[in-house]
């Protein structure tokens, strides 16, 4: 037995058949497993009744497919998607005849009007006609891939014949063929989120197909099956994503989209869904949404949560209600029903309805501080997870060098009050950059990357020393914490990335007693002075100094003060975080604040900095924060 195997059985037998499927000594699909007619792919036919039934008795349920089909009933009337490149990408391109597609197929199939087919096959029929589909960057061939597998199989008995040729031709030639091609299939071994995007699409193109060359779509699969666990072990072991919340749901929705598919046909994940770490993974992205509704964006993550559709699949597998309280909160707070705008959107109805999940019997997790164990150190600390205006305190660890990390080690996100005290500023959109020249995905200590504002430290809630980047070989771990509810701390080592400049550099977050957070650093020079500067970038509008060592940040009505102990002679500063490259986008309503001090040679420095809400602040300013 090879060892692949041997490593998914452990993992099934350590999570005592946690994914109830899966739990087989097969380690493949062959071809004389039965694979039903069209449509195969999430919901056979016949399904749809009951689904509806369902969808018909939930109101939260009811709502969002009338979303879905409000939204097709708009997309009837829009043009049909053209070869459209961005810069190297026609990932846009993909990505909207995916949405189109998708939705209205979903809208044939729940109401039986023929109006939604016919649209669809008008964009499956122009995507099929494109030059290609842009194997160079293969994520566009693998969504475009995915896009006409639904609609060839969800409106297979419309297709004609000449259609049906047409559209399976363009899946093979355009998708399948091109990704057993080694310049284009690099993906197989790679270990983010394009391996789970790349071997989803393809693979359900291969079953869109099957009946075309059962062996070759077999083969295709396997080869899923065998790459998927490259990718998947970055879960272990307690469901972390290393590339941050928003790449977490790009590639778990499509690792998720690739299990249901073989579950609903084969009644088999072949042990992916027991690998460590997986099946944890949707809490993951539970505790990284803030109260405000935010994600704790570090990396190349976007700011805004939204509904992801892979944390019903999860719920499917658990029953646990907990995964639904923040969904349920994000679907209240998106009063225009922008949920419809994910791609994927109708993969929550699918997933979520047959599952029972009630958004009337959701649960308030019990643990208020999460900690990952994985390689990339993540933990989160809140005051509550029903309180819209609770104390949130997120810590990042890791290294620069994990894909679409930025020079964020050791940086914190800070919320109390509905505000974001201390913020990532998360992602900056790719095309701009490129367009530029600047080499984006360049990792090197010397590369432009970290020039730009949103990926480099200065920008970040950490320390920065001599004004010099920090080290892409350095990596930040956790080496201690505590999750007791009224001391909830990490403490961290930050000097790997610093040992050009200093001797030591070690970081402590922690939220006490719920209602304030201490950030000390315990600093230590080597034979070199250094100037140390320490960072928050703020939602704050205006900074007042109150004291040397004390300062007042205000947002409106709310306010936050800032206590400083051991900075000699601090310089403090607050200014708009303006970027340092001309092309970059601006960030309107940011600031930085901050100070600097100086650190002779040889020196050891304890800093520590209270970060205080009014109210904390007030019953504590007679003996000024003493511990």
């Amino acid at each position: 037995m090879n060892k692949i195997i041997m490593v998914l059985l452990l993992a099934m037998f350590h999570y005592g058949g946690s994914a109830q499927i899966g739990t087989t000594l097969q380690d493949s699909i062959s071809v004389q497993m039965n694979v039903p007619d069209h449509p195969r792919l999430f919901l056979f036919k016949g399904e749809e009744k009951a689904l509806l039934q369902n969808i018909k008795n939930d109101a939260v349920w009811n709502s969002m497919h009338e979303a879905v089909i409000k939204q097709s009933n708009e997309m009837l009337a829009q043009p049909v998607n053209e070869r459209v490149m961005i810069g190297r990408r026609l990932l846009g391109t993909s990505r909207d005849v995916l949405h189109k597609v998708f939705s209205l197929s979903y809208a044939y199939r729940m109401t039986g009007d023929r109006k939604y087919s016919d649209r669809a096959v008008k964009e499956m029929l122009k995507a099929a006609s494109f030059i290609d589909w842009n194997p160079s960057h293969f994520l566009d061939v693998a969504e475009m891939t995915l896009a006409l597998a639904i609609g060839y199989d969800w409106n297979y008995d419309l297709l004609s014949k000449e259609n049906r040729v047409q559209i399976k031709t363009a899946i093979i030639e355009k998708g399948l063929n091109l990704s057993l091609q080694t310049k284009n299939n690099s993906w197989l071994n790679r270990d983010n989120n394009w391996n789970q995007v790349c071997n989803a699409g393809i693979s359900l193109g291969a079953l869109a197909v099957y009946e075309e060359n059962p062996e070759f779509a077999v083969r295709l699969l396997n080869r899923s099956i065998k790459s998927l666990p490259k990718t998947m072990k970055v879960y272990a072991p307690d469901g972390s994503y290393p590339e941050g919340v928003s790449y977490w749901a790009y590639g778990t929705t499509f690792n998720c989209l690739f299990l249901d598919a073989i579950e609903k046909i084969y009644k088999n994940n072949f042990g992916l869904a027991a690998m460590p770490g997986f099946m944890q993974t949707g809490f993951f992205s539970q505790v990284m949404i803030t109260p405000t509704l935010q994600h704790f964006a570090h990396s190349d993550c976007g700011i805004k949560a939204n509904l992801q559709p892979a944390v019903f699949w999860f719920y499917s597998k658990t029953n646990d209600p907990k995964l639904l309280l923040n969904q349920y909160k994000l679907y209240q707070a998106d009063r225009k029903q922008n949920f419809v705008k994910d791609r994927l959107f109708p993969l929550a109805i699918l997933w979520g309805v047959p599952a029972n999940a009630s958004f009337s019997s959701t649960a308030e997790p019990k643990e208020l501080m999460w900690v990952t164990k994985s390689e990339t150190p993540v933990a989160v600390m809140r005051s509550s997870w029903t309180d819209k205006d609770a104390l949130y305190l997120g810590f990042k660890g890791g290294s620069p060098s994990v894909n679409h990390a930025h020079m964020d080690g050791g940086s914190f996100y800070f919320e109390a009050q509905g505000v974001k005290w201390g913020l990532d500023l998360g992602m900056h959109e790719y095309e701009t950059l490129e367009k530029n020249g600047i080499a984006l995905f360049n990792r090197a200590q010397e590369s432009q990357r970290w020039d730009v504002f949103r990926i480099g430290n200065t920008a970040h809630n950490t320390l920065t020393i001599n004004n010099e980047k920090h080290l892409v070989s350095g990596n930040v771990l956790i080496e201690q914490f505590s999750n007791d509810e009224n001391l909830m701390f990490v403490r961290s080592n930050l000097s790997t990335l610093f040992t050009h400049t200093l001797k030591e550099a070690k970081r402590t977050v922690a939220l006490i007693d719920k209602s304030y957070v201490l950030v000390e650093d315990n600093i230590v020079s080597n034979d070199k002075p250094a100037t140390i500067k320490w960072n928050m970038t703020t939602q704050a509008t205006k900074v007042t100094e109150v004291s040397p060592n004390i300062f007042l940040l205000t947002f409106g009505d709310k306010k936050l003060f800032v206590k400083i102990d051991g900075a000699n002679k601090l310089r403090s500063y607050f200014k708009p975080a303006a970027p340092t490259l001309s092309f970059e986008l601006p960030n309107p309503g940011v600031s930085l604040f901050g100070f600097e001090f100086d650190l002779p040679a040889n020196t050891t420095k304890q800093v520590q900095v209270y970060l205080m809400p009014e109210k904390e602040f007030e019953t504590k300013r007679r003996n000024l924060i003493q511990y």
